[in-house]
């Protein structure tokens, strides 16, 4: 079906050399392309290509072409596919994979290949909880709304989080004897653990003026979080808390 769909693409709709040069341009210094629709450069923390080794939905070969043409057929079929939300093209091979699904779990780094995704399509889930409860959650310093189990120790509430989220922060209070939070993302990439930072005190604000929320707080001087069961582990997320019995205010630098 690919390969019917390429045949369909007039050559005289557009110029390839100029497009080529286009998109690579758009590509090495923006992350983006625009042709028909828009896609986004997926890049890790530390700024390197990712591609998805999830199944993809549909795959194609394009032989005996340049890469650079083979990348702008990719994109053009991605982009005038209504079903595709994203694709992995690998330059060494040619290689076209599309990916119709908004769920997808599995990346990782692959010499010569990058992804494609449109804006604004893909999400983690993130479920958490608090023991006793939750008094306000943020990504990237964007307050979340109050969930129906904040205040439900026993139940977990599930958030929709962007896929660019950089910085959960979470104040989580305890009113009795037990006290934990507990998050876990449905990729397994962001788990309540040690390396999560969390303060027994209402922070101050850092030197550059940043609440202890916002993305951009400089959180290193504050202890790491405390795991408050080591026999507990649900989906690899643990039980963590601050020094404190009553107060916890944890943040995590997802790309820290």
């Amino acid at each position: 079906m690919m390969s019917r769909i390429f045949r369909s693409i007039p050559s005289s709709s557009f110029d390839y050399v100029s497009l080529v040069i286009f998109v690579v341009a758009l590509v090495g210094y923006h992350g983006w392309i625009c042709q028909a629709r828009c896609f986004v450069r997926r890049l890790n923390c530390k700024q390197k290509d990712e591609c998805c080794c999830d199944e993809p939905s549909m795959q194609t070969t394009f032989n005996d072409i340049p890469s650079s043409r083979a990348f702008v057929s990719c994109s053009w079929i991605c982009s005038n596919n209504s079903l595709c939300l994203a694709f992995n093209f690998n330059q060494n091979f040619n290689t076209c994979q599309l990916f119709f699904i908004d769920r997808l779990k599995c990346f990782q780094e692959m010499v010569g290949c990058l992804h494609m995704h449109r804006p604004g399509v893909f999400y983690r889930n993130l479920t958490i909880n608090a023991d006793d409860q939750i008094v306000s959650l943020y990504f990237d310093g964007v307050p979340q709304k109050s969930l129906s189990f904040w205040k439900n120790y026993a139940v977990f509430d599930t958030h929709l989080m962007a896929f660019g989220t950089k910085v959960i922060a979470v104040r989580a209070a305890n009113l009795n004897t037990g006290k934990s939070i507990v998050a876990y993302s449905d990729d397994g990439y962001i788990l309540t653990n040690t390396t999560w930072r969390c303060s027994s005190a209402i922070p101050k604000l850092d030197s550059k003026n940043n609440s202890w929320y916002d993305a951009n707080y400089n959180d290193q001087r504050w202890p790491l979080a405390i795991n408050q069961d080591p026999k507990f582990n649900l989906n690899g997320a643990l039980k963590i808390w601050s020094d404190n019995f009553t107060d916890a205010f944890c943040r995590k630098n997802i790309c820290g």
